[in-house]
């Protein structure tokens, strides 16, 4: 009976960190959506536009022509990262999966 319970806990702990896996996802694709909002704003105005950028607790004064390449390489990261992010999350619900078919 113990193992039983062992590896229920085992299958819940693993449900629990896909889930966790899951918000992770959720919250980056948040912040995708943030920097393509900006992004799109940022494309239809002046490159020589002054505009802020906050960086850490400060608000950086800086040009849009040299603040959109830098946007567009952090929301390329991000899409990259939840790619990654998403196929981890496959691999470990098969692995779920067949461990739950095991037990």
């Amino acid at each position: 009976m113990s193992g039983q319970a062992t590896t229920q806990q085992l299958v819940n702990q693993m449900r629990q960190d896909l889930q966790i896996l899951s918000k992770r996802i959720q919250e980056l694709e948040g912040e995708l959506d943030e920097y393509s909002l900006t992004i799109a704003t940022l494309e239809s105005m002046d490159g020589e536009r002054l505009c802020f950028r906050q960086m850490g607790d400060a608000l950086i004064e800086r040009k849009v022509g040299d603040v959109l390449p830098e946007l567009q390489k952090v929301r390329e990261g991000l899409v990259q990262l939840i790619r990654k992010m998403q196929m981890d999350y496959q691999t470990k619900e098969e692995e779920i999966s067949k461990f739950a078919e095991k037990k």
